[in-house]
């Protein structure tokens, strides 16, 4: 009997004119792409509850969370997840990498340069082409 895919959430997160970007560690599942900072929800969250608590965690920030943006279901030969992706703005704090490699602000222009999980790539198009 399959499993249902795994509850995950990202942020979408602008701040003059760029986007936050973080790298996951080398030796992580999917390790060394890029991705919009989130993660899995825990039993009882809801959305916007598990990413202002992966944002502080991960990468030490408060965001306010928006709209939904992108919702898909992808299959990884170790996992199924099904993934959203929430528009949020910064309210405090300066990333910095806690519980990932690397953050970065890039421009819209620069998304399709940076290697993503295939489960973003669709999201990545939308916002190349906006």
């Amino acid at each position: 009997m399959k499993s249902s895919p795994t509850a995950v959430v990202a942020g979408i997160i602008k701040h003059d004119g760029k986007y936050l970007i973080t790298k996951r560690f080398e030796k992580s599942h999917l390790g060394g792409m890029w991705e919009f900072p989130g993660g899995k929800i825990m039993t009882g969250e809801s959305d916007p509850t598990a990413l202002k608590r992966e944002f502080k965690e991960e990468i030490g920030i408060d965001c306010d969370v928006g709209d939904l943006v992108y919702e898909t279901t992808y299959h990884y030969p170790a996992i199924s997840i099904n993934i959203k992706f929430y528009d949020c703005k910064l309210l405090s704090g300066t990333p910095k990498p806690i519980e990932c490699a690397e953050v970065k602000w890039i421009k819209r222009s620069e998304l399709s340069q940076y290697e993503f999980p295939p489960s973003d790539t669709k999201l990545i198009e939308m916002l190349s082409t906006a």
